[in-house]
Parts: C-alpha cells; structure tokens; sequence
C-alpha cells in the first residue's frame, strides 16, 4: 500500500538523519529540527520510535522537550527513549535545561520497565555536576533493584558521587553465588583497590568473560611505587 510505503521512506529517513550527524558535528542542529518536523507530523507508533531514535543519536538539546513528553508516555520505549535522550542532557550548560532534565530523570528511575530504570540510573554516572537529595535518594532505592543491570548502574552513579558506602554494596554483589558481569564493569569504573580481594578470589571460579574480569583487577591494583 502506499502508506506503508510512505511510512518506511519516513523511517528510512529518519535512520539517515540520526546518523548524519552527532552532537559535535556542524549539521546537528539541522537534523534534529528535520526530525523534529517529521516526529509531530507523524502518528505511526514504529515511526515516531525511529524518529526518536534518530533524535537521540544527533543528541540536540532540541529534542528534550519532545523527551519531556514521552517520560510519560504509556509505551514503555518511548519512556526508554526518553531517558536515552534525557540522559545526554544531564549535565548542560544551559542551566535551565539541566534542572528540566534533572527533575524527570528520578522518576524514570521508578519506571516499571527495567530498561528504562537501567538509563534512568545511569544518567547520573560520573555527572558529579549534577547532585541533589532527590536524585540520591531516587537512586538509594534501585540499589536492591530486581534487575542486576539497574543495581549495578545505580550503585556505580552513587560511587561516582563519592558515597563510601558502595564500594561494600559492589563487594557483597562480587562475593555472590551469582555474579552479573555489570558489577566486574562497576568494579572497574570505581578502581577501588578494596575490591581486589573479591575480584582476585572471584577470578577462581568465573565462567565469563575473563578479560573483563582481569581489566577490573588492573584497575583496583595500587600502583606500586617508583
């Protein structure tokens, strides 16, 4: 049928466009406005998702508001989108931005979808910029998460914020009958060389990827002096 031809040249646009350009690039700006027309004129759900996700990878401070809207949309990607875009927005220059940003983000932390929560979460990675009693707190309560994935974003960004305290959470979660790999990664990131012992005891029984595991074992091993 026409429309659906029409709707996958849109799609097939809006592809092209997410991948012309990104956020250092000079045309960045242009595509996300292209996008942005396109994304209001369209009604397709599959469509409007390509959209997003080309908005996303131009990463224009242009699509937060569009964001803003779909932190409450009823489809869970479109929420997953959100976070995505909300997230390279965090930490903004243009202070305005940042505390519109900031003050959605928390609440995608609570989303019921694990994906969502999971980007939410790890918005707040290394933003030591960004802080406030909301955004602690909000990440406070995914640090016994279901989800390991969303556990372990939560506990890296409150480690970046300097919070003591998780470097424990990551050692009791590398001392575990059942490891996720997102800890080893954790591990890596806070280079904290009080989680060498788990990871050295850890390295007899992983079954995973082992050059991760050694990559976190270098980052927490003090570097010995000249």
């Amino acid at each position: 049928a026409a429309g659906e031809g029409d709707e996958q040249d849109t799609i097939l646009a809006a592809d092209i466009l997410g991948q012309f350009d990104g956020p250092t690039k000079p045309r960045a700006l242009e595509c996300a406005r292209i996008l942005i027309r396109m994304y209001q004129a369209e009604t397709e759900r599959e469509t409007q998702v390509s959209i997003l996700y080309g908005l996303y990878h131009c990463g224009c401070s242009l699509a937060i508001p569009i964001a803003l809207a779909c932190s409450r949309h009823d489809d869970a990607e479109f929420r997953y989108l959100s976070a995505l875009i909300l997230g390279m927005h965090a930490y903004d220059a243009r202070r305005w931005i940042s505390r519109k940003v900031i003050a959605t983000l928390p609440e995608l932390t609570r989303d019921p979808d694990s994906d969502v929560r999971d980007w939410a979460c790890f918005a707040f990675h290394d933003k030591k910029g960004v802080d406030s009693a909301e955004i602690r707190a909000a990440l406070e309560a995914r640090i016994s998460d279901s989800d390991p994935h969303v556990r372990s974003q939560a506990i890296t960004s409150l480690a970046s914020y300097g919070d003591r305290r998780m470097i424990e959470r990551i050692q009791l979660e590398l001392r575990s009958d059942q490891v996720d790999p997102t800890f080893i990664h954790a591990a890596e990131e806070s280079g904290s060389p009080e989680l060498l012992p788990a990871l050295e005891e850890l390295r007899s029984r992983w079954q995973g990827d082992l050059e991760s595991l050694e990559a976190a074992i270098r980052s927490c091993t003090p570097e010995q002096p000249q």
